[in-house]
């Protein structure tokens, strides 16, 4: 009787693929380094998808969360006027509604509970507050 052989590979994002081979253990730990270089702030795997497959099949699978860049700021005859501005990062999980991703920002800039309307562009939004001359964006981040 034969022995079965796999085959392992880890793909990373935008380095491509980082292992392809038998062992399951050193794919594994491939994985988990580059899980780990992902998470991190400095090095080209920062913010980038860990894809671990087993003969063509996923095991295991790192989608990192999306950044949204948000910012506050006060309007001058209805437009942006950025005398001052508040801005922030937001860390939001991939499969978050658009009610969510307008509510964790919100939060983020101090507008829990403000009310006012809200126009969705697809991966960016505008918030404008009732009653203020204030104006807030949350953009997604893809500059990764």
């Amino acid at each position: 009787m034969s022995k079965i052989t796999h085959h392992y590979e880890v793909v990373v994002g935008n380095l491509g693929t980082t292992y392809r081979g038998p062992s399951k253990h050193a794919a594994h730990a491939d994985f988990r380094a580059y899980v780990a270089l992902s998470k991190g702030e400095c090095n080209r795997a920062v913010g980038e998808p860990v894809v671990l497959t087993c003969d063509g099949e996923i095991v295991k699978d790192y989608q990192p969360p999306s950044q949204w860049l948000c910012e506050y700021t006060d309007t001058f005859g209805g437009e942006a006027n950025y005398s001052w501005v508040r801005r922030v990062t937001v860390t939001i999980p991939d499969s978050a509604s658009d009610l969510t991703i307008v509510r964790m920002c919100k939060a983020a800039l101090g507008l829990t509970g403000v009310k006012g309307v809200t126009e969705n562009y697809g991966d960016s939004f505008r918030f404008t507050p009732n009653g203020s001359c204030t104006v807030a964006f949350f953009n997604f981040d893809n500059r990764s």
